[in-house]
C-alpha cells in the first residue's frame, strides 16, 4: 500500500510511505533494510509486458512478525532521512557565510549532504532567496519551502 490520494506525487518534500507484507520465509530481511518496489505493466492475458519499471526506494522503519512468520514492513522514502537539522548537517566548510542564499544554492548544499538527490528534470528560479533559517529548522523543512516557491 502507498499512501496518498491520488498515487505517487512528485515534486514535493513529502514523505512516501510503503507497507508490505512478505508472505514467504521472512527470517532474512535485515533492520533497516534498503528496496525498491519494481511493476511491470501487462496485458489482461498477461502476455504483453512492459520493462520493468522502478517506482521508490524505501527504507524499513518497523517490522513485525505474525504468529504465521509473515512479516509485516512499514518504510519510508528518503524524505524522511530528512527529518534532521540543517544547521548539523551541512559541513562547516559548506555552511553558508552570508544570506540571503538562492534555492539553486541551497539545493546543491542538501544534494551534497547525500541525503537526498535531484533528478535531471528539477529546475530551480535563481531569483529565488531565503533570507536565514532557524537553527531548529529541518532539510525536509527548507525543502518544503524550495517546493512551494516553486509551485509544487
Amino acid at each position: 500500500m502507498l499512501t496518498g490520494t491520488s498515487g505517487m506525487e512528485v515534486g514535493n518534500a513529502n514523505a512516501a510511505e510503503c507497507r508490505v507484507t512478505l508472505i514467504e520465509d521472512s527470517a532474512n530481511w535485515e533492520r533497516m533494510a534498503q528496496f525498491s518496489l519494481q511493476f511491470r505493466i501487462c496485458n489482461e492475458s498477461g502476455v504483453n509486458k512492459s520493462e520493468w519499471i522502478t517506482f521508490g526506494t524505501y527504507y524499513t522503519d518497523v517490522r513485525s512478525e505474525d504468529h504465521q512468520g509473515n512479516l509485516s514492513i512499514i518504510a519510508y522514502d528518503a524524505m524522511m532521512k530528512t527529518e534532521r537539522s540543517w544547521v548539523s548537517s551541512i559541513p562547516s566548510a559548506s555552511m553558508p557565510t552570508a544570506f540571503p542564499i538562492t534555492a539553486r544554492a541551497w539545493a546543491t548544499l542538501i544534494q551534497n549532504t547525500g541525503l537526498v538527490t535531484f533528478d535531471d528534470i528539477t529546475t530551480l528560479d535563481d531569483t529565488v532567496a531565503f533570507v536565514g533559517l532557524n537553527t531548529s529548522t529541518t532539510i525536509r523543512d527548507v525543502l518544503r519551502s524550495i517546493a512551494a516557491v516553486h509551485g509544487g
